[in-house]
């Protein structure tokens, strides 16, 4: 199993040089704050397994860090490792090349499936889902599966066209040929027919000249046969069009006939209706007399009834007038009465309103000098407060600024101290230096002896000198022999031994534990120095921490930026500021009446409200009564301003019933008039009636004579419609048409002739062009020639259609391999809901479809979301969490179900920046499983310290190997800190 070890950055982008950072086999976890190098780190990984880096294309010179010359990556996978070196010159980038980890993908393939089945980035511009339908269909198409399908479909359109091609160029042979074929036989055919048209004498051009002038009004002059077979058509043309004519009258005149009946009988009907219509124009006009005498007597009768109903609607008006008055003076007492009572109701409501006006305002002015003495009071209380936050810091400032004193004391001796620490280091690391040249020259010097006396010896010598003094087991036969046995063994041995080489492994023992003291002397003073140093900074930040909050205090206000000694002389300044200011509004307090109490107060002001609504309801009765009583009395002068005098009841009540009386009369008088005028009325339409009808029927008859002799003139036809003359006119016609006919049969010889001498013409003709075309081959030979073109052509037509037939069942079986592997492709749109359904809270987007076809011979891919009953892409629907929860669950599906690479691995740049530690919590369910359920191993930055502590315990919980690792600046640039 493909597993990543380590990996090494060095100078990549604000990394420092040789970071070492050592990666689970699990899940790994970077918690680093932005900026700091969490996508630095995955380009740097993206580097190391494809060259490049898709954001950055050319401009790769970005990766260095600032001041360096060349920047590395290096991967680690145990038996096989990437490596990755950018610099800032010329041939920017080296790359370690394809491995085992790549499969049988191709390099320019890469980054896009690291994308979609590896890589998650923080940058949405090239998310799969984000993509545009045939970036996104190009993106699929890198996969592995089918890759030569989909090669051979790109190439199918470019050979379907060259056969297209092909195809219509030898099309166009064969046209050519088989036109060549029928315009032989079309010459061979016509050259028959000529030679059956010359049969027998032909005339002569003179003689059809002559022969046709006979028929033609105008001279002929002719030259050819075109222009005789011209002019032998024109002739026929007018022959034709004048026995055209002929037919066409006498057809006209055959319908003559019928106008002559029709005419004398229009005649003989007329002149009887014409009597009839005189006699009911007679009785019409008699009616009408009637009819206008009793309309004038309807006219007099409504004159009569219409006076008589004005005068009784005059004493109506004038009996209602009475009464109106009447009543109006009666209702004028009534309203004057209540206008007094209210005029004193008002008064009263005025003086009420007055006395607790008076009052409130004065519960209201002792109100609002309480509420200035509170307000007054509250202000003196802040400023107290603040004084004495003032005096607090004051007190902070005067300690600060003691501390701040010592600090540097101490920092100036810790400065002292670390000069004359690394002085002493110094020396430490050359003794160290020293004790090393001297061991390995006691080694060197030992080691040539040894080569010069006996092994064994030697190996005692050496054995004795490396022997610790609280050993008792021999290091050669393992025997334990005990401290003292074991020693007087070695002496014994020893003893044997050249002196020289036993004073020389005693030296070269003397000076290895010299090495090895210099060494502890040296890592002590070093160890001294760092904590020295450390010291100082601390006590430098401390510092710069207290000046920092000496210099917040200094900002306030009361103080304006001066130094202990004005703050303190400001601080009592307004000490004594505060305390006269107590003084004096407690003389304010005891000046004031005592305070009402709110119900008090509650009370004054709803007994002035009453008041003043008590006022304006009398005011506004009173305003009432006094508008309605003056248009009482305005009413009342309008009836005494009239100039009769006005009569009793009784009198124009008396006269009302007798103008009733007489009314009735004259409208029974109007009703028999009417009566009368109706029945008048009704026999003057009969009579108009019958006149119309014999009016009618006599200007049709007179109309139908007219029309008979206005066709008898359109004939050309004398006098009035008579048959003997039509029979006369009919016989004229038959004649002329037996004439025309034979002159059209004479003229039609006359064509048959043209035609032959024609012929004659056209045979020769033909002969000629045959002669042409055949050329020194005879005409059987020149036929089957052309035959055998047009079957030459025919057969190369026929193996071009099977070639294209062919290529189309290819292309067929082809399409058909496509929709397979458009099929596979489509297989993670199960898993990729089930995740979606798990991570994205918004239900809609559990449906989530991925659809992928060939548009124009070209691969699309579309992510929909349904809204309602229609669809819309992804990416317009979702929010910024919810697209990242899209690109992520579908990279999880694709590396579950299309795997290219035998590195399972998922590289995911702070996949929850937008979400909160809910939401973060189910994406983290999904990885956990990936990571235990299905091997992957996992890679995972972030920003927020929270998600990656609670991602890790998840994991750790759940027996995973999970490793939390901090990026963090340092000296030399970022590194890494686990934790």
């Amino acid at each position: 199993m493909t597993v990543l070890k380590k990996i090494t950055l060095s100078n990549i982008r604000r990394f420092a040089a040789d970071v070492t950072i050592p990666i689970s086999s699990q899940a790994t976890i970077f918690l680093a704050p932005n900026g700091t190098g969490k996508t630095a780190l995955f380009e740097a990984i993206e580097l190391a397994l494809t060259g490049t880096v898709a954001r950055l294309n050319e401009d790769m010179f970005a990766l260095v860090r600032d001041g360096a010359q060349r920047a590395e990556v290096h991967l680690d996978f145990g038996d096989f490792e990437h490596r990755a070196i950018v610099t800032t010159d010329s041939t920017p980038v080296y790359w370690s090349g394809l491995s085992q980890l790549h499969g049988e993908v191709n390099q320019e393939d890469l980054g896009y499936l690291l994308r979609l089945t590896h890589l998650l980035d923080q940058r949405d511009k090239h998310w799969f889902t984000q993509e545009d339908s045939s970036s996104a269909g190009d993106q699929l198409t890198r996969l592995p599966i089918g890759k030569d399908a989909q090669y051979a479909s790109g190439l199918i359109t470019g050979l379907k066209q060259a056969v297209t091609k092909v195809r219509t160029e030898q099309e166009r042979n064969t046209s050519e040929a088989q036109d060549a074929v029928q315009v032989w036989n079309d010459l061979l055919q016509r050259r028959n027919e000529a030679k059956e048209q010359i049969s027998g004498e032909l005339p002569t051009f003179e003689q059809l000249v002559l022969a046709l002038q006979s028929y033609s009004s105008d001279p002929l002059s002719l030259e050819n046969l075109d222009n005789l077979n011209v002019a032998q058509a024109v002739c026929t043309s007018n022959s034709q069009a004048q026995l055209r004519e002929i037919r066409e009258k006498y057809v006209a005149l055959q319908q003559m006939d019928a106008v002559c009946s029709t005419f004398t009988s229009a005649v003989d009907v007329s002149n009887r209706l014409a009597a009839l219509r005189a006699q009911y124009q007679q009785a019409h006009e008699e009616a009408q007399r009637t009819r206008d005498a009793s309309g004038v007597k309807v006219t007099q009768a409504a004159a009569a009834h219409i006076e008589a109903d004005l005068v009784m609607s005059r004493v109506r008006d004038e009996l209602v007038k009475v009464e109106e008055r009447e009543r109006l003076q009666q209702i004028l007492q009534i309203e004057n009465e209540a206008l007094e009572r209210g005029r004193q109701e008002y008064a009263q409501s005025v003086t009420a309103r007055t006395s607790t006006a008076c009052a409130l305002k004065e519960a209201e002015d002792i109100e609002d000098a309480y509420v200035q003495l509170i307000a007054v009071r509250g202000d003196w209380q802040t400023k107290v407060a603040e004084f004495e936050v003032a005096s607090r810091m004051w007190s902070e400032w005067s300690a600060d600024t003691e501390q701040i004193r010592v600090f540097d004391e101490h920092i100036k001796s810790l400065n002292q101290s670390i000069g004359a620490q690394q002085t002493a280091l110094g020396e430490k690391m050359a003794e160290y230096e020293i004790a090393l040249n001297r061991a390995a020259e006691a080694r060197g010097r030992l080691h040539n002896l040894q080569q010069s006396s006996d092994s064994i010896r030697a190996a005692v010598a050496a054995i004795a000198a490396d022997l610790s003094d609280k050993q008792g087991d021999c290091p050669v036969c393992g025997v334990d022999h005990g401290v003292t046995e074991l020693r007087r063994r070695i002496d014994n041995q020893l003893q044997a031994v050249d002196p020289a080489l036993r004073s020389l492994a005693e030296h070269e023992r003397e000076c290895r534990e010299a090495v090895v003291q210099c060494e502890r002397n040296k890592n002590e003073a070093t160890e001294l120095h760092s904590q020295s140093v450390v010291l100082r900074d601390r006590a430098i930040s401390d510092r710069d921490f207290l000046r920092g909050r000496v210099d917040s205090v200094c900002q306030l206000q009361i103080f304006e930026e001066s130094n202990l000694e004005v703050a303190s002389e400001r601080l009592a300044a307004r000490r004594k500021e505060l305390d006269l200011a107590k003084v004096a509004f407690d003389e304010f307090s005891q000046r004031l009446a005592p305070r009402h109490s709110v119900e008090e107060f509650t009370q004054y002001r709803q007994q002035a409200n009453r008041a003043v609504e008590s006022e304006n309801q009398a005011a506004q009765t009173l305003r009432r009564l006094e508008s309605m009583v003056s248009m009482l009395q305005q009413q009342l002068d309008e009836f005494s301003s009239l100039a009769t005098p006005p009569r009793s009841l009784e009198l124009i009540k008396e006269e009302v019933t007798k103008l009733g009386i007489l009314a009735d009369t004259k409208l029974f008088e109007r009703r028999q008039a009417e009566a009368l005028v109706d029945i008048e009325e009704v026999n003057l339409r009969q009579s108009k009636s019958l006149f119309d009808g014999a009016q009618a029927e006599w200007q049709s008859h007179v109309d139908r004579v007219v029309e008979c002799r206005d066709r008898w003139t359109l004939q050309h036809l004398p006098g009035e419609p008579d048959q003997s003359v039509l029979s006369t006119a009919l016989a004229d016609c038959e004649s002329a048409t037996s004439r025309v006919a034979g002159s059209l049969v004479e003229l039609d010889l006359i064509r048959q002739d043209i035609a032959r001498l024609r012929g004659a013409v056209d045979y020769r003709k033909t002969e000629e062009i045959i002669g042409e075309q055949r050329g020194e081959r005879s005409e059987l030979e020149h036929g089957i020639y052309l035959i055998q073109q047009l079957d030459a052509a025919s057969n190369e037509l026929k193996r071009v259609d099977e070639r294209r037939s062919t290529l189309d069942t290819f292309s067929t079986a082809l399409t058909n391999e496509v929709e397979q592997i458009h099929t596979r492709l489509l297989d993670i749109e199960p898993l990729w809901q089930s995740l979606l359904n798990r991570i994205v809270r918004e239900p809609r987007f559990s449906q989530t479809g991925l659809q992928y076809l060939r548009r124009r011979n070209k691969p699309h891919a579309h992510v929909q979301v349904p809204i309602g009953e229609r669809e819309a892409p992804a990416y317009k629907v979702a929010s910024e969490a919810q697209k990242a929860d899209l690109q992520l669950s579908f990279l999880l599906s694709m590396a579950q179900v299309h795997r290219w690479s035998p590195w399972k691995a998922l590289l995911l740049d702070d996949p929850t920046q937008h979400h909160d530690l809910v939401h973060a919590s189910a994406v983290f369910d999904v990885l956990r499983d990936y990571i235990v359920d299905y091997g992957f191993q996992t890679i995972v930055t972030t920003h927020d310290p929270v998600q990656a502590r609670f991602f890790a315990r998840k994991l750790l919980n759940d027996g995973v190997q999970a490793q939390l690792v901090t990026l963090a600046p340092m000296g030399g640039g970022v590194g890494v800190r686990p934790l």
